[in-house]
């Protein structure tokens, strides 16, 4: 499957969101649902474009509301192929979705983003990469009926794993 295809897929599903519900769905459960928040929509990528490691980009920022500070986070799969950096993404805003076009460095890309979140009046305040290999044992998590990540803590680096077969 092509990055094209697979973000066509994610356009397809329908926003998840739930405050008190951190955990995440495995990529089998969210195409049984149809419903996916970020990281799920960003992990289902990695499992439909498999000729690319899994390796995603997350942002934390903050937003004012009713003057209080809230946090949130954001997480899209990207890949690089022979024509630079891209991104697969899910979100409510169109404009935190996936990137048709291709970058120089992840930087670029990662800056595009960030361009995005200051228009919607967000700060980002750290951006990072992780690679779910490295989280979950190799290839497992493309074979779990159902992969519960607690996203609080994947978030935060405090990966805490429930595997569910």
């Amino acid at each position: 499957m092509t990055p094209e295809e697979a973000q066509r897929i994610l356009d397809g599903l329908e926003y998840r969101f739930d405050e008190n519900d951190y955990s995440v769905q495995g990529p089998l459960a969210v195409l049984k649902s149809g419903h996916a928040f970020c990281l799920e929509g960003a992990i289902l990528a990695a499992y439909l474009i498999p000729q690319y490691p899994p390796e995603f980009i997350r942002f934390s920022a903050t937003y004012m509301q009713e003057g209080r500070e809230i946090s949130f986070a954001h997480a899209v799969f990207y890949y690089q192929d022979k024509e630079g950096f891209s991104s697969v993404g899910w979100s409510r805003h169109d404009e935190l979705k996936g990137r048709d076009m291709h970058y120089g460095s992840i930087e670029e890309l990662a800056w595009d983003y960030v361009i995005r979140f200051q228009e919607h009046g967000a700060a980002v305040k750290e951006i990072s990469t992780f690679n779910l290999d490295r989280i979950v044992p190799q290839g497992i998590w493309k074979e779990l009926l159902s992969l519960t990540l607690h996203a609080k803590n994947i978030y935060r680096n405090r990966h805490v794993l429930e595997l569910i077969f």
